[in-house]
């Protein structure tokens, strides 16, 4: 289901997670993959990984449907995911998962999502109209999130809410844009998600599945750390660089609550996730500890949100 125009170069495998950027908006694929795995995927990204590494397809789909009739369509072998998607099945659920927890959030009014309507699903005549605000409504009508673009169109009967290039009903889904059915050639594309909304809604949603992707109980290596003898004889470390560490790589990322006592309720939640059977230090130690660091955050964080409104 390849869309542009061109042969799209398949991108390399990303060798360590992705963080969102500073922009306002970020791209749709982008948003579903900070939720779903935490790991902010691009389109291109999350299109190799979903379909795996094999040589593009370089075919209209024109193209496809010529050779579909001409007997001369050969099926691909299958091909297995790649990343998140190493078992294919369970990625595209947690996608899927994801989507719907974002159209729950622009359902509720706590983030935004924008988009370019085009009537025949082309990304040239996407680049020729303006980005317009995607209602709920909206969105429950365009209820696909199509792999192989970062778009979203209509779901036809029996077509699934995620759809990509291999899916069984990938076919059918672009036979119904192309034949007689005129309201499945139309489409958003260059679909971006308020920053600020995705941040809630990832917060809201990921830690339900957080330490079974992103934040696994720590290993015998990651323990050590914490169960090391400080000078004092008999006193065991209380593992202060862990909460640094996740403080940091979380300021990184731009997940960090505004408020440090907020941030330090998290830190201490998270480290009993993270290494159960072990007190945590109490939230007030723990504030403290991330004070500098925290500030430092809040002022970066706030530069950025007047810049955005200048």
């Amino acid at each position: 289901m390849d869309h542009r125009d061109g042969a799209p170069k398949a991108p390399s495998l990303p060798a360590k997670r992705g963080c969102l950027g500073e922009r306002p908006f970020v791209s749709l694929a982008e948003a579903l993959t900070w939720i779903a795995f935490g790991d902010a995927l691009s389109s291109e990204e999350l299109r190799a990984q979903v379909e795996g590494q094999r040589p593009p397809n370089t075919d209209s789909p024109e193209e496809r449907l010529r050779k579909f009739f001409s007997g001369t369509d050969d099926a691909a072998p299958e091909v297995p995911g790649a990343g998140h998607f190493r078992e294919r099945r369970r990625g595209l659920e947690l996608l899927a998962k994801a989507w719907q927890n974002l159209r729950d959030g622009v359902d509720r009014g706590t983030v935004k999502v924008r988009g370019r309507l085009t009537s025949k699903y082309s990304l040239a005549d996407a680049h020729s109209v303006d980005a317009v605000e995607l209602t709920g409504n909206v969105l429950a009508a365009f209820s696909q999130f199509d792999v192989s673009t970062g778009g979203i169109r209509r779901q036809t009967f029996g077509s699934p809410g995620i759809i990509w290039r291999d899916d069984p009903h990938s076919f059918d889904r672009e036979f119904d844009a192309y034949g007689d059915d005129a309201s499945a050639a139309d489409g958003y594309l260059m679909v971006e998600v308020e920053r600020e909304g995705l941040m809630g809604i990832a917060n809201e949603v990921r830690p339900s599945h957080d330490h079974a992707t992103k934040n696994p109980r720590l290993t015998d290596a990651e323990r050590e750390p914490v169960l090391t003898r400080t000078g004092d004889p008999g006193r065991p470390s209380k593992g202060y660089q862990i909460y640094d560490a996740e403080h940091a790589r979380r300021c990184d990322a731009g997940e960090a609550h505004s408020k440090i006592a907020d941030e330090a309720r998290h830190l201490v939640t998270w480290f009993k996730e993270k290494l159960p059977g072990h007190d945590p230090i109490s939230s007030g130690t723990v504030e403290n500890r991330i004070r500098p660091r925290h500030l430092k955050y809040r002022a970066h964080k706030k530069s950025h949100e007047n810049n955005d409104t200048t």
